[in-house]
């Protein structure tokens, strides 16, 4: 019997994980974030626009599903049918040049409405791969967790990797 995610799991773990990253951009601290080399040639500010990216991506749409506004794809994401390596090149080409205050700006703007449109979902809509029409066959929360929270932690690892390397 397979057990099914609840509602109050997965905001659980996007307030987990998301104090987890938190916590680690602060220890990277600010005089360190456009250092290269924490994966690849990226920075810690690139990694952390590329995840807000993702979870740009996230907010809008949930936010204008639940308004009942039709799809539409918003001109900075990327073009669809990419795959995950081409798609992230195509996104660190539209972050790459943003500056350190933009990029934490918008990151600590972007997870407040996110939390806000998980919290009246119920268990069933995040199980339901037809509540939108762009979840593509994806239940939601596998949607969110794939974006948001799992990413954070991808991400928390390369990163802890880096800093311990520094020393």
């Amino acid at each position: 019997m397979t057990t099914k995610i609840t509602q109050a799991a997965v905001l659980d773990a996007l307030e987990t994980e998301h104090a987890r990253w938190v916590v680690i951009l602060d220890e990277v601290g600010p005089a360190r974030m456009t250092t290269p080399g924490v994966e690849g040639d990226w920075s810690v500010k690139d990694v952390i626009a590329h995840v807000t990216y993702y979870e740009r991506v996230v907010r809008d749409r949930l936010q204008a599903s639940q308004a009942g506004q039709a799809f539409v794809r918003p001109a900075y994401e990327a073009p669809p049918g990419l795959d995950i390596d081409p798609r992230n090149e195509w996104i660190y080409a539209q972050i790459k040049d943003l500056s350190l205050d933009e990029v934490l700006r918008e990151s600590r703007e972007v997870y407040p409405p996110i939390l806000a449109a998980v919290q009246p979902l119920t268990d069933d809509d995040l199980h339901n791969p037809q509540l939108y029409p762009w979840l593509k066959g994806t239940a939601l929360w596998e949607w969110i967790a794939g974006d948001v929270y799992e990413h954070y932690r991808d991400h928390i690892a390369n990163i802890r990797a880096w800093l311990d390397a520094q020393g």
